[in-house]
């Protein structure tokens, strides 16, 4: 069974690191894209954010002793498949971690575009990842 007090201050962590990206995000493409602190910010509080979504799933399947995801993407797999969330979602979790072992392993080649589309208009999915864990286990 899932420990609350992991859960909780592992959601709190998620959302400390998002809301630092939401902070950045009221300015335009251009600025962004001239702003290389603001870029740098907002890439490290990302990754933190969707690390956080990646432990927690893999906390989630270690204590409910789901088995062993052999990645942070196999993870939300396996939550899928035990219905703790829906397998569309599960596919938009494996594609944020792929997207931060992109920012991790390759930096000097990150699309700043796309992380501004992220910022702007994908933030959702992690909010929404934090409240089907809190709803499935009723915290």
């Amino acid at each position: 069974m899932v420990k609350r007090n992991i859960i909780l201050t592992k959601i709190t962590f998620i959302r400390e690191h998002l809301e630092r990206v939401r902070s950045h995000a009221q300015g335009s493409l251009a600025a962004f894209l001239q702003d290389r602190d603001q870029q740098d910010v907002v890439c490290f509080n990302l990754v933190q954010a969707i690390q956080g979504c990646a432990d927690l799933a893999s906390h989630i399947v270690s204590d409910e002793e789901w088995g062993i995801p052999s990645s942070y993407k196999d993870a939300f797999q396996i939550l899928a498949k035990r219905k703790a969330l829906e397998y569309p979602k599960a596919e938009i979790y494996g594609k944020m971690v792929g997207f931060r072992n992109q920012v991790f392993h390759q930096y000097a080649d990150i699309d700043f575009e796309e992380v501004y589309k992220i910022m702007a208009e994908n933030l959702t999915d992690i909010d929404d990842f934090v409240t089907i864990v809190l709803d499935h286990f009723h915290l």
